[in-house]
């Protein structure tokens, strides 16, 4: 059994508060993150050229796995063939298809183009029951920024899907329901300047692995290190979050891997 450390989830997200590395730094995306202290601010990506792009170039070749060699190949897949690769795993490893991971391989696909929650499926109920209770009592017709790291229990979905996200409240006409438009501005992967307790990592939460499974996942990750812009080096790792074994991806292969797009989301209740 493997050692847990103690960390805690953020999505992989937005976050000027805690972000998932299934979520970006605009809101969730797949994943669960570090525990960020207190004035977490995240920051957007930067253009990775010039000095920048030296600073975080990759580590030397000479210490390098053919992992490393198989992860630059996907890099360079197009969109969709680095999201089938993501499927393809999920299928041979009977990972959960959730809304977190559906909307992380729509940000591999790289079209940038909006992501509509309900042609994924229906808004879940335990997410539409939480969401009618923190907007109960809140002012109509305008946007409302919600938290779902505070939710209790714990939806983990949701985090690591969206992060933080804002919902409008509209009354329906004619009857006595409520119409909740659901948006996150920007799905992306974000990173905390001057992060020296590494707590803006981000990382894939996987709940339906084994430690069987994970001690063979961890044969594949790549060796190679990367230099986060928040002033730490990182790679691929695998370790417990809240009893929740998670894959934790280096920044700079998230932002080189896809692109941000904005996500939408109705239901009525």
């Amino acid at each position: 059994m493997e050692h847990e450390t103690h960390k805690h989830s953020r999505s992989w997200s937005h976050s000027d508060r805690y972000v998932h590395p299934k979520s970006p730094a605009g809101g969730g995306g797949p994943g669960g993150f570090r525990r960020a202290g207190p004035n977490l601010k995240l920051t957007a990506p930067p253009h990775f050229s010039g000095k920048q792009g030296a600073l975080l170039h990759r580590g030397p070749a000479d210490s390098e796995s053919w992992n490393d060699t198989l992860l630059d190949v996907g890099l360079h897949l197009p969109g969709v063939g680095k999201s089938y690769l993501l499927l393809a795993l999920c299928r041979i490893k009977k990972m959960r298809q959730t809304f977190a991971m559906a909307l992380f391989r729509h940000y591999l696909e790289g079209s940038g183009e909006s992501c509509n929650l309900n042609e994924i499926g229906a808004i879940p109920e335990n997410w539409q029951t939480w969401i009618v209770k923190a907007t109960t009592g809140k002012r109509l017709r305008q946007s409302l920024p919600l938290n779902p790291y505070n939710a209790k229990p714990p939806i983990r979905d949701l985090k690591n899907a969206l992060g933080h996200f804002e919902v409008v409240v509209t009354p329906k006409e004619g009857s006595g329901a409520k119409i909740y438009d659901i948006e996150k501005k920007s799905y992306y992967f974000a990173f905390k300047p001057h992060d020296t307790g590494r707590t803006g990592q981000h990382g894939l939460e996987l709940e339906s692995m084994g430690d069987d499974d994970i001690r063979q996942l961890k044969t594949w990750l790549p060796t190679r290190q990367y230099q986060n812009p928040g002033g730490f080096s990182e790679g691929f790792e695998i370790s417990r979050v809240h009893g929740v074994w998670t894959l934790f991806i280096p920044y700079q292969v998230l932002v080189e891997a896809g692109k941000p797009f904005r996500v939408y989301g109705r239901f009525e209740r």
